[in-house]
């Protein structure tokens, strides 16, 4: 399995949608399936779509040599990078996300951003 990171939006909006709640529930799972080696938690910035929270957004899949600087507090993701933004995560939709995006590796459509940024 590849390595991704979760970098759940810790911005004042996002804050007052439970984005708190959002990133626990992914810190839960992580550890519930045994992806701590390959499933990074972290706080994020703020990403400018603060009507559309809580945001997250998933980098990777990130090369293992690049690990270490991905485990940091809200790390700007390098441009080759890929990323994915959602928009309106709830604590119910995590696990959804891990299995779909991290784990398949594939875009879950329903929560995808479409603001072009």
């Amino acid at each position: 399995m590849n390595l991704y990171k979760i970098a759940v939006c810790s911005g004042p909006n996002c804050s007052s949608r439970f984005s708190a709640d959002v990133k626990k529930r992914f810190e839960a799972l992580v550890k519930k399936k045994d992806l701590d080696s390959n499933v990074i938690v972290g706080d994020g910035g703020c990403y400018g779509r603060c009507t559309r929270g809580p945001n997250v957004q998933i980098i990777g899949p990130i090369p293992r040599e690049e690990e270490s600087d991905y485990r940091r507090f809200k790390v700007v993701p390098k441009p080759d990078i890929e990323k994915q933004m959602y928009n309106g995560v709830s604590p119910n939709d995590c696990e959804e996300l891990i299995e779909s995006h991290c784990m398949r590796g594939e875009v879950l459509d329903r929560l995808k951003d479409t603001q072009l940024a």
